[in-house]
């Protein structure tokens, strides 16, 4: 495999860390009023200069126009070059998944069956729809708007979270990934989400 050039992978991971502070930041959960936006906005500035100084020092610059819907999903870098044998499949189940997880309305045992490792989740996803934000946290729900596969038995999830009466999260990126035969959320992805919102995984 070629090696890919060293500028090109401090532009990725500029732009990986950038996926990060919009995931956060747009965090949906009906509780996006509790975080600071003014310090997830330096640190996004933060990085798109970052961004801009590796593409002057002749690195692959990323665009600057985000869609306001759409984030893209991985790099050329991780295509995969074995995807699953049956891709829409994959892409039906992985929706699945996601739908199931981010369910508010479901019981935890359901949405647990579909995280790939749910130790610790149980109690976190519990404190999130007992305490204080219940009425919101019961009624989430996730849209899953790309699904780019990595290898055949890992994907990069886009998506975005919302909640009754509020427009939803900006986009997001998670994992999928097929475990004892069955494509589930990644543990990383829940408990990330779950530790901004005040409920962090044990």
């Amino acid at each position: 495999m070629t090696e890919e050039p060293r500028d090109r992978g401090v532009t990725a991971g500029a732009w990986a860390a950038a996926a990060l502070v919009l995931a956060l930041g747009g965090l949906g959960f009906g509780v996006a009023a509790h975080l600071r936006v003014t310090d997830l906005e330096e640190r996004l500035s933060a990085v798109e200069a970052a961004q801009n100084s590796a593409g002057r020092s002749g690195g692959s610059a990323l665009g600057t126009g985000v869609s306001s819907t759409r984030v893209p999903a991985i790099s050329t870098t991780t295509v995969a070059s074995e995807p699953p044998p049956d891709v829409a499949a994959a892409k039906a189940s992985i929706l699945t998944a996601f739908t199931t997880v981010y369910n508010g309305g479901l019981p935890n045992e359901t949405r647990l069956a579909l995280i790939d490792d749910p130790t610790g989740v149980d109690a976190a996803l519990t404190a999130a729809i007992t305490g204080t934000n219940a009425a919101v946290a019961s009624t989430i729900s996730a849209q899953v708007s790309d699904i780019a596969f990595s290898s055949a038995t890992r994907a990069t999830v886009t998506y975005t979270v919302g909640v009754a009466g509020q427009p939803p999260s900006s986009p997001r990126q998670g994992a999928a990934r097929l475990a004892s035969g069955t494509w589930k959320v990644t543990r990383e992805t829940v408990c990330t989400d779950l530790a901004v919102i005040g409920s962090p995984c044990a």
